[in-house]
């Protein structure tokens, strides 16, 4: 909304940017202020953490875990492949889902609206992604955010009114804020945090380099066939498929299983 009634304002499309450096400059002020590096503190044990959590107890983390190792692992790649599946229909949205919305008689303020609601609703994901984790477990949760997801892209389809609009931005919002701390909260589960930010920057290079080439493909297929339709469903499709990749790889194996752990709750003991 503020953008667009910037740009009303103005006339010009640069001077929405200039929202986004005062927002950068804000955030930058409250950071510096409020953030500071956090008192070290020991790793969290399986007795410290929730039922439903402990019960994921690492199956790759161990005193001599190295980064060759975790780029070998199955489990990392799964991770990232469900990353690029959130980015590409992320970026498919933010880049085509105001054109196709225009073109389905919606005026441009209504269609930016769309954005706004989607950003808050990230904001809602991102902290209910917590909550439910610590019951349900992370990588349910997680597999639960990218059906969410895929769910709000097939719902842009069927967007009529500013009702079903605002149910499409919420829903896929939900999925996509949830996604990103799993992705995240997966990471940091699984492999310690020596590891952690090389193994972020892999997850977040597949996802950018991949999801970045998706709005280019999607507008080149739209002037050739004057549809986006197929591109919303192969878009939903590939995060359900990720998602099942995710879940088939991540099965327990007493084979990988880190000597010293116990085993998963539907494990039997050996």
């Amino acid at each position: 909304y503020m953008i667009n009634g910037v740009v009303a304002d103005s006339g010009q499309w640069r001077f929405g940017w200039w929202v986004f450096v005062g927002a950068g400059i804000l955030g930058l002020i409250v950071a510096s202020l409020l953030i500071s590096e956090a008192p070290k503190v020991e790793p969290a044990t399986e007795e410290m953490m929730p039922i439903s959590v402990a019960k994921e107890s690492s199956l790759y983390r161990s005193g001599e875990e190295t980064l060759g190792k975790a780029l070998r692992s199955p489990l990392l790649w799964a991770i990232c492949l469900t990353m690029l599946a959130l980015m590409s229909g992320s970026a498919f949205i933010l880049a085509h889902a105001q054109v196709y919305l225009r073109d389905n008689g919606f005026s441009p303020t209504v269609a930016a609206s769309s954005v706004s609601i989607l950003s808050v609703a990230i904001v809602g994901g991102n902290i209910g992604f917590g909550s439910l984790a610590a019951y349900a477990g992370l990588m349910r949760t997680y597999l639960l955010a990218l059906a969410i997801f895929a769910a709000g892209l097939c719902l842009l389809v069927v967007v009529r009114s500013e009702e079903s609009l605002a149910v499409f931005a919420i829903v896929s919002g939900i999925g996509f804020g949830a996604g990103q701390v799993g992705a995240m909260a997966l990471l940091g589960h699984y492999w310690s945090t020596r590891l952690f930010p090389a193994l972020t920057a892999t997850g977040l290079l597949v996802q950018t380099a991949g999801g970045g080439l998706v709005p280019m493909f999607a507008g080149a297929y739209f002037d050739a066939h004057h549809s986006y339709l197929p591109v919303i469903y192969i878009l939903a499709a590939a995060t359900v498929a990720a998602g099942l990749v995710l879940g088939v790889v991540s099965l327990p194996s007493t084979k990988c299983r880190v000597v010293g752990t116990r085993p998963h709750a539907d494990e039997p003991a050996e």
